[in-house]
């Protein structure tokens, strides 16, 4: 049998499709549309926002508070109290990093670019004074 030739004998002559199947079609689609956003996000991480903030001196590098969850969207504020420009970086333990900012002048406070970190582990936040070696502390993000 034509699957249409089937769909027309269930339909009304006048060739509308009846409305209880029409019914069925819409919450069909929503609920597809609606497991489709759950997956997706799910596949972002668990939605979560947090502010971290970075305290770079000549001689230090304070991050706080210094973890996270999997799955949260990080922002860092990185401020500089030291007497010379500061670069600031996230590095993974893969040494991919995941957070970088550069030159943040003394005085001057940057917010970086949000990074959203799915991979739990310990993570090194680095501060660099200009002409000086880096400075590192641990950042851990729990699974």
């Amino acid at each position: 049998m034509n699957p249409q030739h089937a769909l027309d004998t269930c339909a009304p002559r006048s060739g509308s499709v009846p409305l209880d199947i029409r019914n069925s079609l819409k919450t069909g689609a929503r609920l597809f549309a609606a497991a489709l956003t759950a997956s997706v996000l799910a596949a972002c991480g668990s939605g979560e926002e947090k502010q971290v903030s970075v305290e770079a001196t000549d001689t230090a590098c304070t991050v706080s508070p210094n973890k996270a969850s999997a799955g949260t969207r990080v922002t860092f504020t990185v401020k500089n109290t030291g007497t010379k420009p500061v670069d600031f970086a996230l590095v993974a333990a893969d040494g991919d990093t995941v957070v970088e900012e550069q030159g943040i002048a003394q005085g001057a406070s940057e917010e970086t670019v949000q990074s959203q970190l799915n991979d739990g582990g310990t993570y090194t936040a680095t501060c660099t004074p200009r002409g000086e070696s880096p400075i590192r502390t641990e950042f851990t993000v729990t699974k």
